[in-house]
């Protein structure tokens, strides 16, 4: 039995204690004693049961490519593992110290978004419409579980692989919350599905599901652009590389297992989610890097490479190696009725 699994087993009884204060906060809302606020702008809660790992960035990034060609939008997160405190909205000298990795990556993806971090959301709702009149909706990112903020469409995302009907409660398990909270959600998307998925076998995992009668349900796959040059953005073909995936992701293997597919070999590399790379760690993959043999590449992925840009601490020997994974999601039914739910909101509003 694997360390981490015993430590799992160790830690059931005090899941209980968890599960009891997610139940009782969760009736608190429910009954208005702990108030929530819808705001006047529209919002769209992007979140999930499970810790980490659904692909929320990919999701809340095709949000923002469907709606900021005709709208202004916003996105708001929580800015994980930030330096900085509070409020904090993204301008040009922004970093991931400031902004948290997947906020920045954002700001630099979709430059005509506004882009804020704060841990208390109706505070950055009201900061970001007091900054900008003109915001006609706001995404928000991972606050599912952020009930002060009544969300006008909340869409909860489950990883396929790892479905929340067969999940416990952290710390046994990895969910945040009992199943039951699924039926807070507005839209449920099947994350990182296989792109074969028969129509078939998804009734059989809606069934599973169990969503309620006001729920729609999609099911979306990861779709791998191609890898391009950290330096200068240059197409990278990996056919015949050796390749050392470097991540700091929850969930790496959809990713090895798409390089496979491709390149000579693949070797990981795996950082906690949101770390910042040091000195001591480009040293490390410099090490490995070094013990690969023949024509050879450093993956990573755009979450890290926004870390990785400009840092201080990379070593001018390495950054000829690093190329990006560019990643996006495809829908494999109901792509136009999804959009036009979300549209008709925004402009209904």
């Amino acid at each position: 039995m694997k360390k981490e699994d015993i430590l799992r087993y160790i830690a059931f009884p005090l899941g209980w204690i968890y599960v009891l204060a997610i139940i009782i906060r969760n009736l608190l809302f429910d009954a208005g004693i702990i108030h929530s606020e819808k705001p006047q702008t529209p919002t769209i809660v992007v979140g999930n049961l499970t810790a980490g790992g659904t692909g929320k960035t990919p999701h809340t990034e095709y949000l923002l490519r469907l709606l900021s060609d005709k709208f202004n939008i916003a996105e708001l997160s929580r800015g994980h593992k930030r330096k900085s405190k509070g409020y904090y909205e993204a301008n040009t000298t922004s970093s991931a110290y400031d902004l948290g990795d997947e906020a920045l990556q954002i700001h630099k993806k979709f430059p005509n978004v506004y882009v804020a971090v704060d841990k208390d959301r109706l505070n950055a709702i009201k900061m970001l419409k007091a900054n900008h009149p003109d915001i006609d909706a706001i995404v928000l990112d991972d606050a599912f579980q952020h009930r002060y903020v009544k969300a006008g469409i909340s869409i909860l995302l489950c990883d396929y692989n790892r479905p929340y009907y067969s999940d416990y409660v952290l710390p046994y398990g990895y969910s945040r919350e009992l199943r039951k909270g699924a039926e807070r959600a507005d839209i449920i998307i099947v994350s990182k599905c296989p792109e074969n998925l028969t129509a078939e076998e998804q009734n059989k995992y809606i069934s599973k599901l169990k969503p309620t009668a006001k729920q729609k349900v999609f099911f979306t796959y990861l779709r791998y652009g191609t890898p391009y040059k950290l330096s200068d953005g240059s197409l990278t073909d990996l056919n015949n590389k050796a390749i050392l995936a470097t991540t700091a992701i929850a969930r790496p293997e959809p990713l090895v297992k798409q390089l496979k597919t491709q390149a000579k070999s693949v070797k990981l590399m795996q950082f906690a989610d949101h770390h910042f790379f040091t000195s001591a760690d480009y040293s490390r993959i410099e090490e490995e890097l070094n013990t690969i043999e023949g024509d050879k590449l450093i993956i990573v992925t755009e979450k890290d490479a926004a870390k990785i840009r400009n840092s201080e601490f990379l070593p001018a020997s390495l950054e000829p190696y690093i190329c990006v994974q560019p990643i996006e999601i495809g829908f494999l039914y109901g792509q136009e009725q999804f959009n036009k739910t979300i549209y008709d909101y925004v402009e209904r509003n």
